[in-house]
């Protein structure tokens, strides 16, 4: 079992060994540690910058009342959870720096509230006397800088679920009427859409559709991936006659000039 001390940089060992085996983990590692020290420049271009910044404000008399906001894109994975990137929902990746500096309001201290990025732009109305429209999302932060916060999440959680869900039903709805004017056959083993009327429909009919063929060959599958059926949409739209996508669990595309099927692979063969 080898480790790897980062020399040089905050306290950080690798173990090459893990679910992947020897020879991911010890290119995940590598990789972390090539760009942490990227990273470690790039952060110190970065305190110098906004140190730059912040003398500049001193020397032109406004820092008084200039308001500072320093976050970040996404948090970034170096290693950690076996991943070097930033795409996955874990604490790493989800919380990400913010720095409010304004020393006409904002005592210096930490805050472990949660709060989003869709609270700047509020706040930042707010601080410049801009009244903050009513169907935004997010909330000013003000409060928070004035130790007075108390935000309304459970609200907003539930207003986006409503949404989402309206348009859910929606789509479904809009998905039910295409079907039934495309779909050409439909056996246990087999589905054929008319090819050109398929086309007609909006991309997110197309997509529907094939989803929507899938789960009625394979009842068992819970959710269908994005890139499984955008993919195939793509060949059905793009690619001529004789054309072929793969589908989950042993189901495949074949594009024909007037139709398309969506089949059993050996049911494919056997035509």
């Amino acid at each position: 079992m080898d480790r790897i001390q980062i020399v040089g940089l905050p306290s950080l060992e690798m173990t090459l060994t893990g679910a992947h085996g020897d020879r991911g983990t010890a290119a995940i590692a590598v990789n972390a540690i090539a760009r942490l020290r990227g990273e470690g420049g790039r952060r110190s271009l970065l305190h110098e910058a906004v140190a730059e910044i912040l003398d500049t404000l001193q020397e032109l008399g406004i820092s008084d009342r200039t308001v500072v906001v320093f976050t970040s894109d996404n948090g970034f994975m170096y290693g950690e959870h076996w991943m070097v990137a930033k795409l996955f929902a874990y604490e790493e990746s989800v919380r990400v720096p913010l720095v409010i500096w304004y020393p006409e309001m904002v005592q210096p201290r930490e805050e472990d509230r949660l709060v989003a990025n869709i609270d700047l732009a509020p706040t930042i109305a707010e601080l410049a006397g801009v009244a903050i429209p009513e169907d935004v999302d997010g909330h000013s932060l003000l409060p928070l800088l004035e130790q007075e916060y108390k935000p309304g999440f459970r609200q907003i959680l539930r207003r986006s679920a409503h949404v989402i869900r309206a348009d859910y039903d929606l789509l479904c709805q809009l998905r039910e009427a295409a079907w039934s004017e495309v779909v050409i056959e439909e056996s246990a083993r087999a589905i054929s859409i008319a090819r050109a009327a398929w086309q007609q429909l909006h991309l997110s009919l197309q997509r529907a559709t094939v989803r929507h063929a899938v789960q009625r060959l394979r009842q068992s599958l819970r959710d269908v991936s994005f890139e499984q059926v955008d993919a195939a949409v793509r060949i059905a739209r793009d690619k001529p006659a004789g054309a072929q996508a793969t589908l989950p669990q042993g189901l495949l595309m074949t594009v024909d000039r007037d139709r398309i099927t969506i089949a059993d692979q050996d049911f494919v063969q056997s035509l």
